[in-house]
């Protein structure tokens, strides 16, 4: 469990949007999940190998984010988060719309110094903005822990229920609520990003995009959204980190920004 500050002579490079598994099933969670998705994985899966990609690229911290795709997996995903989170792997935690003991489960992961709290509305079959999360949120506002999302399509699923339409109600109803918006804001509903997310008072992360869209729409995007709000991540072993950092380094060419971007703000967001 992590008790310190993470002290360091230069802003460490933060990846916000990583997953890795327990060593004994790992492997197994890994070919279940190239199977379903078809899309290869970049490292094991596991720590030692999140650790050993962040050597090879430069990331100093990694932030995973874990997904409970059943109500009874929320407590012992959260127990291995805590078990697990340091200075250079913070784990968030899992909540599921279904588990019913929300409250004590919060104040578990932050007595534990736990961050946020990651939900994925494709895997978890619900809508971001149903008025039945509402208390939830509440609870999550109340202990200042951010609420991560899967933001847009899944390559996975057909159907989509995080669009950027349901993400923008959200945003309005809980306005004290820290809300990071993976994947660019809504994974291949760019468009609707642009109209509904940018330039209000959320984080977007980078993760799985830049390889999904052109370079035109990734910079449309960043320019028009507050420099403060944007968070380097990569949905590692999904996208190997030291590619993407230097995708990023090419269609960011400000040097200020992308500062912000790799570090500075999750920096903030995190205090790290």
């Amino acid at each position: 469990m992590m008790t310190s500050k993470l002290h360091t002579t230069v802003d460490p490079i933060v990846d916000i949007h990583t997953h890795i598994f327990p060593d004994h099933g790992a492997a197994r969670i890994i070919a279940a999940l190239e199977a379903e998705a078809d899309c290869k994985a970049f490292t094991n899966g596991t720590r030692q190998g999140l650790l050993d990609s962040m050597q090879r690229s430069g990331v100093q911290v990694s932030i995973q984010v874990p997904v409970a795709t059943r109500a009874d997996q929320v407590e012992s995903i959260n127990s291995y988060a805590l078990k697990i989170t340091d200075q250079r792997i913070m784990s968030f935690g899992a909540l599921h719309p279904k588990y019913p003991h929300y409250q004590k489960e919060i104040a578990r992961l932050k007595a534990g110094g736990i961050k946020g709290v990651k939900f994925h509305p494709e895997y978890q079959d619900f809508f971001p903005d149903d008025a039945a999360m509402f208390p939830l949120y509440e609870e999550l506002a109340k202990a200042r822990l951010i609420a991560f999302f899967h933001a847009g399509r899944d390559i996975a699923f057909e159907n989509v229920h995080g669009t950027p339409a349901h993400f923008a109600r959200l945003i309005k109803a809980f306005p004290n609520l820290k809300l990071v918006l993976a994947h660019m804001g809504g994974f291949q509903m760019w468009d609707e990003v642009l109209e509904e997310i940018i330039g209000k008072d959320v984080y977007i992360d980078t993760s799985f995009a830049m390889n999904y869209m052109s370079s035109h729409a990734f910079r449309q995007l960043v320019e028009r959204h507050d420099p403060d709000l944007i968070l380097f991540g990569t949905d590692s072993p999904w996208q190997d980190q030291k590619q993407e950092l230097a995708k990023l380094g090419t269609l960011i060419t400000d040097d200020s920004d992308r500062q912000k971007i790799v570090s500075l703000n999750a920096s903030t967001l995190l205090d790290l």
